[in-house]
């Protein structure tokens, strides 16, 4: 926990014990992996983000039998609790993809890559196919900057 304090760290996992000796302002995000059974312990959990005036999201992972007791919770605290949908793993890849597009977007608006057109007129070259190559080299190129992209996440 010290080194969460620190900020070397940017996730901590911490049970409910834990938790209640933590006094960090920078805490963000509370994920609740199971919803507490007492309200107060509830709000004691999701009042660790937002401190010092900053904003912070609690988000409370809930399974249909569960449900009754986040209404209990809604109740007592006055406030609906947004439901959202877990994204899954095409939500994902099709977020990546379109970040990725837009990324791409931004340097062709920028300019200043002319450069790295010698790169693709050389490899076209090479494969000696013409304008079709150009665009293989252009899809390998963008592939290779999306999944370096990736592995620095």
């Amino acid at each position: 926990m010290r080194r969460f304090s620190r900020r070397p760290s940017r996730l901590l996992i911490a049970t409910d014990v834990a938790a209640r000796g933590l006094d960090i302002d920078t805490v963000t995000h509370v994920i609740n992996y199971d919803i507490p059974w007492d309200v107060e312990q509830y709000i004691h959990r999701i009042g660790r983000t937002g401190r010092a005036g900053r904003t912070g999201d609690a988000i409370t992972l809930v399974s249909g039998r569960e449900r009754a007791q986040l209404k209990n919770i809604e109740r007592l605290i006055g406030s609906t609790i947004k439901p959202a949908r877990i994204p899954t793993a095409l939500d994902i890849a099709s977020r990546r993809r379109a970040q990725f597009q837009e990324s791409l977007l931004e340097v062709l608006r920028a300019g200043g890559y002319e450069s790295h057109l010698a790169t693709v007129q050389d490899l076209s070259e090479e494969f000696r196919v013409g304008r079709g190559c150009r665009r293989r080299v252009a899809h390998a190129l963008a592939k290779s900057a999306h999944r370096e992209g990736r592995s620095r996440r």
